[in-house]
């Protein structure tokens, strides 16, 4: 029950194959190991979201990329259960049908068992408590938000870490203490070369590396990738490439699947899962252009009306016609997705968790901008103290009104967000009757 077998996976990209760094090792375990992890892991779930910082959000039920709430640890009660899936465990490497001798695994968790993701996000928690309490201790100074308190200065999901501070000196003070006594306590290394570093405000000259803390800074027209979506201090140019790159690889999908003799329902299902699914991640967060979305929708319906590439950007009529092929195939539609439908929904989702009385550091920022708009100010008689008082406020305020966001004096993100919320009118009924 406790053998594992390791196969290991190229992990592509060009990378040399004669070489053991080009390839990635995952453990093959059997039924009775899944079985009992997995029953570990469910009775953990729900305890670890009240435990673990909400800056992080791998592996837990209910965490989201862009949560943040402060956790204590807590006692977990199925430690005896953990300690009998890790003590004794064996393993063998199988590659090319070749098996090696049955070694002892006495450190790390079996890549591929349902626990391991969940004890690895325990082991990484002391670090962001350790970080926080030194900006304590004042240490290095914290970001801090628009209400004047200290930003998260780690947020996390799963192993991908990003440190927010005033200064690449504070940078470094984090990095030479926290993360370097975390490195030493867990085995972990980090490669300071390969990180990269996003200089603001009086720091927006930093480029290249940095002698101080090991990292390297990114040029002023250059992004950093935080989970797939680039971080820029030019957004509007970040969109356009992001989403640019994005419809080259939806194209060059299309013309691998228009090889294929699909029915007409069949290029539907592909369009939806295999297509639009490319998009609405990022979507959430950054607006697409409209130019380019509106060249992503004419994709998607040339592909599923006429089965061929559209690297031209030719169109096709559809079958049945633009107002029934959203509709479900009983509905004389063919369930096609309706991509922009799809990204109003997604960006409507941030606004309906900054309702939730929940405390996020980013639901600061978009409190910030929604303060300074002369039409939010005007709807509030008298303005709110408190954040749950602002919250309610907010949610009879955005449902029934004429409110055009284009005219905030908020960013192009909060705008699209509120802008996407009214447009999801069940939403807005449903709620607005609730706090009204």
């Amino acid at each position: 029950m406790l053998q594992g077998r390791i196969i290991l996976l190229y992990k592509g990209k060009g990378a040399d194959r004669a070489s053991p760094a080009s390839y990635r090792p995952i453990t093959l375990l059997n039924t009775d190991y899944k079985l009992a992890a997995r029953t570990v892991a469910s009775r953990l779930g729900p305890v670890l979201n009240q435990v673990v910082d909400p800056t992080q959000t791998g592996f837990l039920p209910k965490r989201w990329v862009g949560d943040n709430v402060l956790a204590h640890l807590e006692e977990i009660s199925s430690q005896r259960w953990v300690r009998i899936l890790h003590t004794g465990t064996t393993a063998r490497v199988a590659f090319n049908g070749w098996h090696t001798d049955v070694f002892p695994v006495s450190s790390g968790v079996f890549q591929g068992s349902p626990l391991s993701p969940l004890l690895f996000v325990l082991a990484t928690q002391p670090m962001a408590a350790h970080a926080r309490r030194r900006a304590q201790q004042l240490a290095f100074q914290p970001i801090r938000l628009p209400s004047g308190d200290p930003a998260p200065i780690m947020h996390q999901h799963a192993d991908d870490t990003s440190i927010h501070a005033q200064s690449p000196s504070d940078a470094q003070v984090i990095l030479d203490t926290t993360v370097d006594l975390h490195c030493a306590a867990t085995g972990s290394k980090l490669q300071r070369s390969k990180s990269q570093g996003l200089g603001l405000g009086s720091f927006s000259h930093l480029e290249g590396p940095d002698a101080a803390t090991g990292v390297t800074f990114v040029a002023q027209d250059a992004s950093v990738m935080h989970l797939g979506v680039p971080l820029s201090r030019q957004p509007e140019a970040a969109a356009t490439a992001l989403y640019s790159a994005i419809l080259r690889k939806v194209e060059i999908r299309i013309a691998r699947w228009s090889g294929f003799r699909l029915s007409l329902l069949g290029r539907a299902y592909v369009a939806k899962q295999l297509l639009a699914s490319m998009v609405t991640y990022h979507a959430t967060f950054i607006p697409v252009p409209s130019q380019l979305e509106k060249r992503l929708c004419t994709a998607l319906h040339t592909f599923v009306a006429a089965n061929r590439p559209v690297l031209g950007g030719t169109s096709a009529r559809l079958y049945p016609g633009k107002d029934t092929c959203f509709h479900a195939v009983k509905d004389g539609g063919i369930a096609l997705v309706d991509l922009r439908a799809q990204i109003l929904a997604l960006q409507a989702k941030v606004v309906s968790r900054l309702l939730e009385p929940e405390q996020l550091a980013w639901k600061a920022f978009f409190d910030f901008w929604l303060y300074r708009s002369t039409a939010w100010q005007t709807a509030q008689e008298p303005r709110p103290a408190a954040h749950h008082q602002h919250i309610w406020q907010l949610g009879r305020f955005l449902p029934f009104s004429a409110f055009d966001a284009q005219r905030m004096q908020a960013p192009l993100r909060v705008r699209q967000y509120v802008y996407a919320y009214q447009k999801q009118p069940r939403r807005r009924g449903g709620m607005g009757a609730g706090r009204a």
